[in-house]
This record gives structure tokens, sequence and C-alpha cells, in this order.
């Protein structure tokens, strides 16, 4: 057989990283792929990685500031102050929620190529869950009104986006819920008492609050936020999610 006509011979280098071909490789008990084709294939399961990695980041703030807009509408439909204070922006509160559920969605429809099974899964039951809540809470209330479902709903809701963004998203979330739960842990525990009966006029006051602290002590520059409708780029989403996850799953409704 001529020289031109022999089969290329294998050729590695052993890393620390594994082993990198720069020669060719032998599969299939003797079928041989070049070099420039395994590179490709390289390449394309970087990307494939980096696409995973985008999808679940979008999907993880999108779900988080969705679920922020759920809490304040049921703030404003709940209590009585908040319902004095804040009734005649309902509307303006709804649209944001439905924008934001819009982008989770968006997000969704996009990247489910690139989610696990267990990822699609989870993402399906946040996505049901906010679909659920904006059904109830989409026509202003002519009055203060406490939904124990909702309620419930909420707050299993609040824990499925937890453990979605602790499994997509866990250095950076993790870092943001420890500091909220830092910042809030001992007043938090003063105010949801055992045996206390809930007064959403006190967790409504409690929450704006804590977020307007959360805010001056995260931010640093010279042009801060001053609250999270500001918040063009959801760099406060998981901030402002782990404060309602915590303040929900203070207390039980019966």
């Amino acid at each position: 057989m001529p020289d031109s006509q022999e089969k290329p011979t294998k050729n590695f280098i052993e890393t620390d990283g594994g082993t990198v071909v720069i020669g060719a490789v032998e599969v299939n008990g003797g079928e041989f792929i070049g070099r420039d084709k395994i590179e490709y294939h390289w390449h394309i399961n970087e990307v494939s990685e980096r696409v995973k990695l985008l999808s679940s980041r979008l999907i993880s703030e999108c779900s988080t500031m969705t679920f922020v807009d759920l809490v304040r509408l049921f703030e404003v439909s709940s209590g009585d102050l908040a319902y004095r204070y804040n009734i005649n922006r309902y509307e303006e509160f709804l649209d944001v929620a439905n924008d934001h559920y819009r982008s989770l969605n968006s997000q969704l429809e996009k990247f489910t190529y690139a989610m696990s099974i267990d990822a699609i899964s989870s993402s399906e039951r946040i996505k049901r869950q906010c679909e659920w809540v904006l059904r109830i809470l989409k026509d202003k209330p002519s009055e203060p009104i406490i939904r124990p479902r909702l309620v419930k709903t909420l707050q299993r809701l609040s824990r499925d986006i937890h453990q979605f963004c602790i499994a997509s998203q866990s250095e950076e979330y993790l870092s943001d819920f420890g500091f909220v739960a830092r910042e809030v842990s001992g007043k938090r525990e003063n105010f949801f008492r055992p045996n206390k009966e809930i007064n959403f006029d006190d967790i409504g006051i409690f929450r704006l609050s804590s977020q307007s602290k959360l805010l001056d002590s995260y931010q640093k520059g010279n042009d801060p936020l001053h609250s999270i409708g500001e918040d063009a780029l959801f760099e406060f989403a998981f901030i402002y999610f782990a404060l309602d996850y915590l303040i929900l799953n203070s207390f039980k409704v019966v």
C-alpha cells in the first residue's frame, strides 16, 4: 500500500485535564476521525454547555422576578394598609408581573432543548404555578381578601424556585441567599414568633422596610437603585426573591 494510502497513527498528549488529541484517533475498531472533526465536536460540546448555563441563568432570573411581582400583588390584595395605599397601582403591578412572566415563558420556549429532564420538569412546575397565581390575581379586588390556598401555593412555588436556583445557579444564588438571611435573621425571628397571629399588614411593613435596607446594604457605587422597579438588568432578582422566600416560609396557613 502506498504511503499516501496508509492509515494515520494515533497521536496523543497527556495533560492534567485528560488526553488531548493532536493527530487522529481510532474509533469503532479501525475507523479514524481526523483532528479537525474532533476539534469541531469539542467546540460544539463547549458551546452546548455555555448555552445550558445561559438558559438556567435566564430562567432563574425571570422566575425569581416574576415571583417577587406575584408577592407584591398578593400583598396589595391582602393587607389593609397595602390595599389602601397601593390599590390604585394594582393594574401597573399586574402589567409588570405579566411582562416578567412572558419573559420567563419566552426563555423556557427558547432553551428547553438545552435543559436536563429534571430542569424541564422543575421549570414546568414553576410555570404552571405562576399561571395559576396570575389567574387568581388578575382582577383588582374591591376590598382586601385573604386566600389561604393562594398563600399555600405561593409558599410551594417559592420552594420550587429556590430548589431550581440551587440546582442551576448554586454559587451565586446561595451567596445572595446567605447575605439576605444574615441581614434579616434576627428581625425575622422576632417578627414571626411561634403561635403569633399572622397580620398581613405587619408582613407588608416588614417586607418593604427589609427591601430598602437590603438595597442600601448590597449596593456600591454612585448610581444606586431606589427600588426593584429600577432594576432593568434583574441584578437584584435573587436578593428580593430570597427575602420573599424567607418571609413566606416563616409561617403556616391553616
